[in-house]
C-alpha cells in the first residue's frame, strides 16, 4: 500500500492566531479506514518538514490506519530564511536557563496543534504520539510531558529534555523513546544522557538507542528502533 503526500493546514494552531501548516501522509486507497493512530514528527532548527518528508513512509509501514504528520515550525529560522523554527537559540549553550525558558515558551504552540489534529482525526491523545528531531525533539518532549491529556508516546532523536524542572502532567508509564549519535559535535550525547537521568529520576523509563560513530543525523537502526517503538507505544 503506497502513502501519498499531502498539504495540511492546521487552522487556529498556534496562540498567535498564526496557521501551522504540515505534510500529511495518509494511504492512497480512497477506501481506506479511518486514522486510528497519528505520528507526529517535528523537524529541527533551520530546516522545514520536507527535512523529514523520507521518514514518514517508513514510520506508516502501509498501515492503513496510521497517519503521519509532518508539521513546519510557525517561525522563520533567524539565520537561515529558507527554514524554520520551534524557538529561537539565542545562546550557544544548550543546557542554559534562556534556551529553556525559549523552549517552555513553544510548548503552547505544540499544545494546541496536538488539540487540532485530535479534533480533525477525532481521535484520543492516546493514539497520537508525538516526537521529532533534533530542536523538534527537545519541544516535543517538553510539550509532550506537560500536555493535558495522555498520549501514546513521546520521541526525541538527536535532542534532549531541555525543562526537567517542569509541571508534568502524563503518567510515568507513558512510553518515551531517546536515540543519539556518540559522534553528535551540534547537540552532545551527554544531553541524552541527562535527559535519561532526569526522566528517571520523575519515575520514567525511557527506551535509549546510543548509535556510536553517528553524527547528528538519524541512520537506520535509529529508524528502525523508532518504528518499533511506534508500533508498541498505541
Amino acid at each position: 500500500m503506497g502513502f501519498t503526500p499531502t498539504e495540511l493546514p492546521l487552522e487556529k494552531a498556534t496562540p498567535e492566531g498564526r496557521q501551522l501548516a504540515a505534510t500529511l501522509f495518509q494511504p492512497e486507497s480512497p477506501a481506506a479506514p479511518a486514522p486510528r493512530q497519528l505520528i507526529i514528527l517535528m523537524h529541527g532548527w533551520g530546516a522545514d518538514s520536507q527535512d523529514l518528508l523520507p521518514l514518514a513512509p517508513l514510520l506508516a509501514q502501509d498501515n492503513p490506519q496510521r497517519v503521519v504528520v509532518v508539521p513546519d515550525a510557525p517561525d522563520i529560522c533567524s539565520t537561515n530564511p529558507f527554514g524554520r523554527q520551534w524557538f529561537e537559540l539565542a545562546s550557544p549553550d544548550l543546557s542554559s536557563d534562556m534556551i529553556a525558558q525559549a523552549c517552555s515558551d513553544a510548548v503552547p504552540t505544540i499544545h494546541q496543534m496536538l488539540d487540532s489534529l485530535a479534533e480533525r482525526y477525532r481521535l484520543p491523545a492516546s493514539e497520537m504520539v508525538l516526537g521529532g528531531f533534533s530542536q523538534g525533539g527537545m519541544v516535543a518532549l517538553s510539550a509532550g510531558l506537560s500536555y493535558s491529556a495522555s498520549l501514546g508516546g513521546i520521541f526525541c532523536l538527536s535532542g534532549g529534555w531541555l525543562t526537567p524542572d517542569q509541571t508534568l502532567t502524563q503518567n510515568t508509564d507513558l512510553p518515551v523513546f531517546l536515540a543519539h549519535g556518540e559522534a553528535d559535535p551540534v547537540v552532545p550525547i551527554s544531553m541524552m544522557k541527562n535527559s535519561e537521568t532526569a526522566l528517571m529520576a520523575r519515575g520514567f523509563a525511557p527506551q535509549c538507542l546510543l548509535r556510536p560513530s553517528l553524527p547528528h543525523s538519524i541512520d537506520e537502526p535509529v529508524i528502525d528502533g523508532l518504528a518499533n517503538f511506534i508500533a508498541k507505544a498505541c
